[in-house]
């Protein structure tokens, strides 16, 4: 048996690289994104002035969601637009996978598959928040997700869901879009912070959690 060993030198050079490739991607364009008004308004200005903490599995978790998504483009998808940007009333969004039938969002998942796909989006309902204002800008009612469950056991499985809305739900999505660009936007101008997301369960991952935790509450 020959000798192995962990080669702690060449994994500190892989992930310092991967951290380098995502901080050189972060954006600071002076544009409301659809992101920056889902779960928590105040992370998005905390990034755009102080360096993120990102631990290394939520950019691994980042690099296997890119590398799906090229997949998906280079194999299943190849006459879709990729990143397709779409603005409306001072609000910018970048869709995954644009078609002519129906867009695509590509989510990653810890959770195994549910027999009622609404479990699955009743937790992860910023998902649909994201997909319904792409659906508005695009003058759709309905969209699909692709999504990989990455549970420990068993193997990682593919489903892919459709999601229609009414009318009425999308207006009082688009309507709650603009209340919260609106204060956003209000609280920037005064050099303020937004307020701390309500949604505590995400701040233990959350790469600006320390620096956060010492900002004044706006």
């Amino acid at each position: 048996m020959p000798e192995v060993v962990i080669d702690h030198k060449e994994e500190l050079k892989w992930e310092n690289k991967l951290i380098d490739s995502y901080t050189n991607e972060s954006r600071d364009d002076g544009k409301v994104h659809v992101s920056d008004l889902l779960i928590c308004m105040r992370k998005p200005e905390i990034q755009r002035q102080y360096e993120p903490s990102w631990t290394m599995r939520t950019l691994l978790m980042f690099t296997f969601g890119k590398s799906f998504e090229k997949f998906i483009f280079q194999t299943i998808l190849p006459e879709a637009t990729r990143e397709l940007e779409v603005e409306e009333d001072g609000i910018v969004g970048h869709i995954d996978f644009a078609t002519d039938d129906l867009d695509y969002e590509c989510k990653l998942t810890w959770t195994k598959e549910r027999d009622d796909p609404n479990d699955l989006f009743e937790k992860q309902w910023y998902w649909l928040e994201q997909a319904g204002t792409y659906a508005i800008m695009r003058r759709r009612y309905s969209c699909r997700f692709a999504v990989i469950h990455i549970p420990s056991w068993p193997v990682p499985s593919l489903r892919i869901y459709r999601v229609t809305w009414t009318k009425e739900e999308l207006g009082e999505l688009w309507e709650i879009m603009q209340n919260r660009k609106e204060y956003y936007l209000s609280m920037i101008t005064q050099g303020k912070y937004p307020h701390k997301t309500q949604h505590k369960q995400f701040c233990k991952s959350c790469a600006v959690e320390e620096i956060c935790g010492k900002l004044s509450e706006g």
